[in-house]
């Protein structure tokens, strides 16, 4: 029971949903954006807890179902110690309605048989050499 005048503080997720819910048109920019930040720092923990707040904005069960899962099994691939399989991952954006297409970075170097293709360049660094001087 919540005291008279106190706010109940909702978690972000929950602010999330609702937002989505309301603005169903910006879920593609949402979802572009949280690839491109996965891509850029590696960490997949944001990505995947959207993802679980967009299947439930879009249908929990309707997602399961889509992806051959049950409603618990994206439930735990999305959650905060979920490890999904990469094929999981797949079925689950599948089903929201997305695919994931390969688009060459840049900035980055092909790597081939677990080596870099391109050697990386390092400034060559002066010798050191003991000092001649006497000590002082």
């Amino acid at each position: 029971m919540e005291a008279k005048g106190v706010a109940r503080i909702r978690p972000f997720d929950e602010l999330e949903e609702k937002y989505f819910l309301e603005h169903p048109e910006e879920i593609d920019e949402y979802i572009h954006i949280l690839f491109e930040g996965c891509v850029e720092d590696g960490n997949l923990r944001p990505l995947l807890s959207s993802l679980r707040v967009l299947c439930r904005v879009r249908g929990l069960t309707r997602i399961a179902d889509e992806a051959g899962m049950s409603r618990r099994g994206v439930q735990k691939a999305l959650s905060d110690t979920g490890n999904p399989e990469f094929g999981t991952v797949l079925a689950i954006l599948r089903s929201l309605g997305y695919k994931l297409v390969p688009q060459k970075i840049e900035h980055a170097q092909p790597i081939i048989g677990g080596y870099s293709h391109t050697p990386e360049i390092v400034a060559p660094q002066p010798e050191q050499r003991p000092s001649r001087r006497p000590a002082t």
